[in-house]
């Protein structure tokens, strides 16, 4: 299934939808997000999840991804990054987006890399079995996560966030092979990830 991409009109170069609901729909998803971490508090982490929480709802908006996914994709580390439960995060935007936003999370805690990848490979399997609307806020969120490789100094977590990234481009290529998503991929691939090994 490819990524149909809905039409667009261009603002100050920034791609927006026509509808004004969906806008304010976008735009309750991005406060909600904002006032969830703010309330429910931040895991500390070496990253600002609220900013790269927006810059993923917004790649995502910029490259034409469908309302659900920019939707999901402001929300999407809300559940792996603060005390929110599915149940809730559910209640307020629908089972579609919380089951979204459930697949691309995935537990960081342990100290072996070697878990992290398993999770990760987990979460990349759940997120590709939901199609393209998940499958384009994971590319978004790596390209966005690669802004912070360079802080990798231990060999072992340079070889973690290289597989990681690889595994998912494998396991995408059907679904975003000829979109914006995957050129992005691509290009943050060629740019930052293989220098990693």
């Amino acid at each position: 299934m490819k990524l149909t991409i809905p039409k667009l009109v261009a603002i100050n170069n920034i791609t927006v939808p026509r509808n004004p609901k969906q806008e304010f729909e976008i735009q309750r998803a991005i406060i909600f997000m904002a006032k969830t971490f703010d309330k429910k508090g931040l895991n500390s982490k070496s990253k600002s999840v609220v900013f790269h929480s927006i810059r993923v709802g917004m790649l995502l908006w910029q490259n034409g991804a469908p309302q659900i996914s920019i939707m999901a994709g402001f929300l999407h580390d809300l559940l792996e990054d603060s005390s929110l439960t599915k149940a809730e995060l559910s209640n307020e935007f629908g089972e579609s987006i919380a089951s979204i936003v459930e697949a691309l999370s995935f537990d960081h805690s342990s100290h072996s890399y070697d878990q992290k990848l398993d999770a990760a490979l987990e979460s990349h399997k759940k997120t590709v079995a939901l199609g393209t609307k998940a499958t384009c806020i994971r590319a978004c969120d790596l390209v966005d996560n690669s802004l912070y490789y360079h802080q990798a100094n231990d060999p072992a977590h340079k070889h973690y966030l290289y597989r990681k990234y690889v595994a998912f481009m494998e396991m995408s290529r059907d679904q975003l092979e000829g979109t914006p998503f995957w050129n992005m991929l691509n290009k943050t691939f060629e740019a930052k990830v293989q220098q990693l090994v």
